[in-house]
């Protein structure tokens, strides 16, 4: 009976043994998927962050199309303006020339009179 008490002992002790070597090892699978876990909850983060920038930065292009666009219309604007001031200018100059030819004539039309008129 002290034998099969001892047998049963060893039984017990080889059963806790390996019960313990089940828990060991799965408690470092359970540690190798908690760090799998962290890691991809560590890329997941990061991807987020990289997806906030991508957002910031499409809402910079945005803003910098917005600007472009009512930089080009102002500039359509100016030029536009430009283009009336040089017709107006083109205009006087056309003006300027007719009244010098004017001048020219009434200078040699009162060199005449006075010629008759002398």
């Amino acid at each position: 009976m002290v034998k099969a008490g001892k047998e049963s002992s060893d039984n017990q002790a080889l059963h806790i043994i390996a019960a313990l070597g089940e828990i060991r090892y799965e408690s470092h699978d359970l540690e190798a998927q908690l760090r799998l876990q962290l890691m991809n909850s560590t890329e997941a983060a990061n991807k987020i962050e990289e997806l906030k920038k991508f957002d910031d930065t499409e809402i910079e292009l945005g803003i910098s199309r917005s600007l472009t666009n009512n930089l080009r219309e102002e500039l359509v604007g100016s030029f536009n303006a430009i283009s009336l001031r040089d017709s107006e200018i083109m205009s006087l100059n056309n003006e300027v020339a007719d009244l010098k030819r004017q001048i020219s004539e009434l200078k040699s039309d009162l060199s005449i009179a006075e010629t008759i008129i002398f």
